[in-house]
């Protein structure tokens, strides 16, 4: 009986290795930064996210470092492997559309945006950067 139980121990060992390891969580508060294409100013948000399988999402404070743009938003999406696709919606409408791919840690993010209205100007462009707080 007892080498029974060992076995189903050990083998229970061997089928828990098999499993691939998850994605690192995006959960935590992220520190992003909007650099647009054609402009000096930047935006920053400050995310609070949890990641529950492959979806992202929570609230998001965005304020432009030219004191112009202040609003609060939601910020959704999915991870996928290491790629992020993300949305900031403010009053159901998007206002910015981020896509990129963390770090293997999870520790940073990077990537292209593009704006469609907000308090950021409509059809801009640009790169970002985010960093784990």
């Amino acid at each position: 009986m007892k080498i029974v139980r060992i076995a189903v121990v050990f083998a229970l060992g061997l089928l828990g290795g098999c499993n691939p390891t998850p994605n690192p969580a995006m959960t935590g508060m992220w520190l992003f930064t909007l650099t647009p294409t054609n402009s000096f100013s930047t935006i920053l948000a400050t995310a609070n996210l949890t990641q529950q399988g492959s979806a992202v999402s929570g609230p998001v404070s965005l304020a432009g470092n030219d004191g112009t743009c202040s609003a609060t938003a939601t910020l959704s999406g999915a991870v996928s492997g290491q790629t992020l696709t993300l949305l900031i919606t403010q009053s159901q409408s998007t206002i910015v559309n981020l896509n990129g791919a963390a770090n293997t840690g999870f520790t940073s993010a990077s990537g292209n945006y593009t704006t469609t209205s907000g308090c950021l100007q409509s059809a801009e462009i640009g790169t970002w950067t985010a960093v784990l707080q």
